[in-house]
């Protein structure tokens, strides 16, 4: 079930979204046997690398989720198209800049920050601001990649991907510690709107 898969980083509600995503889909693949405490050893390298320590990374993202769409083995790969990868890491700004904003779907939902490129359609991203425990404060990035085989409309979709995304944050902004709390609820994306790009 999608509400199971990674150590359950997408809860019932999510994991709905993500089956209609994947047309109904039930079954998901985890690409490796590790899934399931992926989130948390991503979480402890991004607190190793975090904004006030003494190497900070702003360069790469982990992926805290990696899955598959069909059952691969030596004779039969599924390919790119039919992987799932969720990633995080550590970016410079909570927030879009106003050209960032110019170039993509701008939206937001309680304290997070997202945005939809239109020239590349199989991706969102998520930006939200982190106090960790010992008070270092960064911002947290987070994307998601992968083939979206669907019937739904245009924006029904685009919800369904920020729902999805945004349920991915929250399960890392638990698994960091944030001490902020910040307001990562995907049913927030129902409210959310598209910024002004101008």
């Amino acid at each position: 079930m999608a509400a199971d898969i990674c150590g359950g980083l997408f809860g019932s509600d999510t994991g709905r979204d993500l089956q209609r995503l994947l047309t109904g889909r039930k079954k998901f693949y985890p690409r490796t046997r590790s899934e399931g405490t992926r989130v948390e050893r991503v979480a402890e390298r991004m607190r190793k690398e975090a904004p006030d320590s003494s190497r900070p990374n702003y360069t790469r993202a982990s992926s805290a989720c990696s899955f598959l769409l069909c059952k691969e083995d030596v004779r039969t790969p599924c390919g790119g198209e039919r992987e799932i990868d969720f990633y995080f890491g550590w970016a410079r700004h909570p927030y879009f800049t106003k050209e960032e904003k110019s170039e993509a779907l701008y939206f937001t939902a309680g304290d997070a920050e997202m945005t939809l490129a239109p020239d590349e359609p199989l991706r969102a991203t998520v930006r939200f601001a982190c106090r960790l425990p010992g008070g270092a404060e960064g911002a947290v990035q987070g994307y998601f990649q992968g083939y979206w085989g669907n019937d739904l409309g245009w924006t029904e979709e685009n919800n369904a991907r920020l729902r999805v995304l945004l349920s991915a944050a929250s399960k890392v902004s638990k698994s960091l510690g944030c001490t902020n709390n910040p307001r990562l609820s995907p049913s927030g994306i129902e409210e959310s709107h598209q910024g002004s790009t101008t």
